[in-house]
């Protein structure tokens, strides 16, 4: 059977300019200087890669004239027409490899009010089950453990400068957001603040 891609499969078809050094690792927004980082840690000692697509077209537009450079949008979907959402995507992605299942966060860095984050999360969320099945045709076939879930497993995390305290379930944990469109895809909002993997994960 295919393979269900793990993390040196993920990393071993993406350009190398993708990787964000870590751990601990600084989320930013490039174009954005006014806010502060997102320092992630990792708590456990399992495996993380975290990728952010702004990164490479940096280097990309690095050896282009500025005339020429493109911008995210036209470099990552280029084949698709320029209607508003067709081109989108998330400002990290961060792959972790549980005991039995691959782990992704969808990762935005938003200001105040950003509206519904949703739409982006779920684009992202197709750009990235391309790059697991391409991991997956890169490595063929090969038994796996049968306890390794076949799916991976999503969550959308939105940090927000408006956010003191993350919303609270009944029960005293992080409360998930989900939505009627997409009842399997769940997101949540942070404030700008360290946070561990583990915690997002597993909140």
């Amino acid at each position: 059977m295919l393979r269900r891609p793990r993390l040196a499969d993920i990393e071993a078809v993406l350009r190398p300019e993708l990787k964000v050094a870590g751990p601990p690792f600084e989320l930013n927004e490039p174009k954005e200087t006014t806010r502060p980082p997102c320092r992630i840690v990792r708590a456990g000692k399992g495996q993380a890669l975290v990728v952010c697509f702004e990164h490479c077209l940096a280097a990309w537009n690095a050896h282009r004239h500025p005339d020429k450079a493109l911008d995210l949008a036209d470099w990552l979907f280029p084949i698709f027409d320029r209607k508003e959402g067709l081109r989108q995507s998330c400002d990290y992605v961060i792959f972790s490899e549980g005991r039995s299942a691959l782990h992704v966060l969808l990762v935005e860095l938003k200001g105040k009010n950003p509206g519904d984050p949703l739409p982006q999360l779920r684009s992202a969320q197709l750009l990235v089950d391309w790059i697991l099945r391409v991991a997956a045709q890169s490595v063929g076939e090969r038994d796996e453990p049968e306890q390794f879930e076949a799916e991976p497993r999503y969550r959308g995390v939105v940090f927000r400068t408006d956010v003191n305290m993350p919303p609270q379930s009944a029960a005293g944990g992080l409360l998930a957001i989900t939505s009627s469109k997409y009842p399997n895809f769940e997101y949540l909002y942070l404030p700008y603040r360290e946070q561990t993997i583990e915690n997002l994960l597993y909140f």
